[in-house]
C-alpha cells in the first residue's frame, strides 16, 4: 500500500495510486485527519454538508452530501477552503480516518 511522508516526519498509508497518488505527493491535493475537523463525520453538520434533491426511478430523493468547498484543517496544521475528493472514514493500516482535498480553483465554478 502506498505511503506518504507527513510534515511531522511520520508516514501515512493511503489507498491511492496512479495520477491520484501523484496529485497528493505533488501538493495538488492535501491530506487531512477527520478527527482534526470537528463535525466532519457528522452528516447533520451544516458547515460541511448540504441537503440536495435528486430525481430517481422512485421519484425525488433527499440526500445529505459534502458541500462543494469547506474549511478543512489539513495534516500540516493549516486551515484552507478545499474540495473533499477522497474520503476514508475508517482509516487504513495504522492510519486513522482521513480525507484528501483538492485546492484547485476548478471547484470554484460549482
Amino acid at each position: 500500500m502506498p505511503s506518504l511522508a507527513l510534515a511531522n516526519g511520520t508516514t501515512a498509508h493511503v489507498n491511492l495510486g496512479g495520477s491520484d497518488y501523484s496529485k497528493l505527493v505533488s501538493g495538488e491535493w492535501t491530506l487531512g485527519w477527520i478527527v482534526d475537523n470537528v463535525g466532519l463525520g457528522d452528516e447533520t453538520n451544516d458547515t460541511f454538508y448540504e441537503t440536495q434533491e435528486h430525481e430517481g426511478h422512485d421519484g425525488k430523493t433527499t440526500i445529505r452530501c459534502f458541500k462543494n468547498k469547506v474549511p478543512l484543517k489539513t495534516e500540516d496544521g493549516t486551515t484552507r477552503l478545499a474540495h473533499i475528493i477522497h474520503w476514508v472514514p475508517g482509516g487504513l493500516e495504522n492510519t486513522p480516518g482521513f480525507f484528501c482535498a483538492s485546492l484547485s480553483t476548478f471547484w470554484d465554478q460549482f
